[in-house]
């Protein structure tokens, strides 16, 4: 979807909850992992990515580039 911001234009992209599982399935080849793969050349390419984790505690704003 396409929206016009003043006198930019945007283009929306997916929200998507993605599971992660267990840390292992990074080496993994199976359904899961081939469907990550697949997901990642179907989606436009993301100019900024926000994570929502209740993993770890953060002290401070994180920026990761």
């Amino acid at each position: 979807m396409t929206k016009t911001l003043g006198t930019s234009t945007a283009t929306e992209a997916p929200a998507l909850f993605l599971a992660h599982g267990s840390p292992i399935i990074a080496i993994h080849d199976n359904d899961y992992t081939g469907f990550l793969e697949e997901l990642g050349r179907s989606i436009p390419q993301a100019e900024a990515i926000v994570v929502f984790t209740a993993h770890e505690p953060f002290h401070a704003p994180h920026q990761y580039r």
